[in-house]
């Protein structure tokens, strides 16, 4: 559904008449398409309707970033998504950061991957400890592990200053670096991801006054989009606890409706780049079969824009107990329709529904030490999500997998 319904959105952009016409819809990417130099990927672009815009704009310059702002379907928090900085727009980011007071920078992906750059070096280091990009000057101030036996979570200190501003102090920045998290791919195990999670709330504190986190990979739409979906869930379960349906509860399986609930069997399927998908629609626009649907001439019927909706909002229906049903998959469809490709593969899906499950045992756990019923393995010790064979003539390095949650009784009892 959640494909198909992505289907439908760039097969309305796509329709010749809107593309003759210059005619705009909720889901719009004119504005990403015009300035295609700023963008790393050239199938990744912001809908118009919730793009990050840059306020301060120099001479020759305009307000386009490829980033967009996130906001999840039951949490308060929002996020901007962004692509992984190229050289021409590290000023883009570091004004976008400023402007919008953002004090969290959480980087999911190295700097390179395969022998390919997945993104450029936009912080200052050690060795070359000031940074200036236009108006934007960036300081080095320090870098560590946090957990001096993980050896994939870095953590950076910088100052942000805008010298366009010189009354204003320089504003602390944390970038947490992850880079146990493959391009298409997903951690052996959710330990490490829930600890960047853990990191970046911690360090966005005062969260009341912070602007939003901003989360990047490489295009900005895969990992990123599974660590916001994971983020915004956990967040919510800590502000509402009441949402946790524990398994044990005096001998009953539920409490008071209505309950945050995870369905133990996705069954999305994702196409595996955005190129199939755009392709898919142009075809679809011609009259062609896009998942199981011909023809297309007006929105999806499922997405939460309307045809009347305000540019930047979301159709606010609240947690009705549909959402609640299953709250990955809501979540996942609400974050496509404010950016493209959000949560890219099925390995990744599956992989939100690993963490929480993860979390909330880790949490019951706790909870209830007696009862014995959860162990939870450092991670050498892991469960992890198998890779199943490859079809032949696949391609390993899009192959998105079809593994299921992979438990055993043993460490997940309590969840029958």
């Amino acid at each position: 559904k959640v494909e198909i319904s992505e289907n439908k959105r760039l097969a309305l952009l796509m329709l010749p008449q809107n593309m003759r016409s210059g005619r705009t819809t909720n889901f719009s990417i004119g504005a990403g398409i015009e300035q295609g130099l700023k963008n790393r990927y050239n199938n990744i672009w912001p809908y118009d309707h919730s793009r990050v815009k840059i306020s301060q704009v120099d001479q020759g310059h305009d307000d386009y970033i490829n980033a967009s702002f996130l906001t999840p379907i039951l949490s308060k928090k929002t996020y901007i998504a962004t692509q992984g900085p190229l050289p021409s727009t590290f000023q883009d980011f570091w004004k976008a950061a400023w402007e919008q007071n953002s004090r969290v920078v959480v980087m999911l992906t190295r700097e390179q991957e395969m022998g390919r750059i997945k993104c450029h070096e936009y912080w200052p280091t050690p060795r070359q400890p000031i940074m200036d990009v236009g108006c934007m000057r960036v300081t080095f101030d320090n870098e560590y592990l946090p957990d001096p036996t993980i050896g994939t979570i870095l953590i950076r200190q910088l100052k942000l200053w805008n010298r366009y501003q010189p009354e204003s102090e320089g504003r602390s920045i944390t970038q947490i670096q992850y880079t146990g998290w493959p391009d298409f791919g997903v951690p052996e195990t959710p330990l490490e991801v829930l600890r960047v999670v853990q990191l970046a709330n911690e360090h966005n504190i005062p969260a009341a006054t912070a602007g939003p986190m901003v989360v990047h990979c490489s295009a900005g739409c895969g990992r990123t989009g599974a660590f916001c979906v994971i983020d915004s869930i956990l967040t919510e379960l800590q502000e509402r606890p009441e949402l946790v349906m524990h398994p044990l509860s005096n001998g009953s399986a539920s409490l008071s409706k209505p309950k945050l609930s995870l369905s133990s069997k996705p069954s999305l399927e994702f196409s595996r780049s955005g190129n199939d998908r755009v392709m898919n629609a142009m075809a679809s626009s011609n009259g062609s079969v896009v998942g199981g649907a011909s023809g297309i001439n007006k929105p999806a019927t499922t997405s939460p824009v309307s045809s009347t909706s305000t540019p930047g909002s979301v159709s606010g229906s609240g947690a009705t107990d549909d959402t609640l049903s299953d709250i990955v998959f809501a979540s996942v469809n609400t974050f496509r329709e404010q950016r493209i490709s959000m949560v890219q593969t099925l390995r990744q899906y599956v992989f939100c529904y690993e963490a929480i499950y993860w979390h909330l045992a880790r949490e019951f756990a706790k909870e209830r030490p007696a009862l014995g019923l959860v162990v939870i393995p450092p991670p050498s010790m892991a469960v992890h999500t198998p890779l199943l064979p490859l079809p032949p003539g696949s391609n390993p390095a899009l192959s998105m997998g079809n593994a299921p949650i992979t438990t055993t009784t043993e460490e997940f009892s309590f969840f029958g």
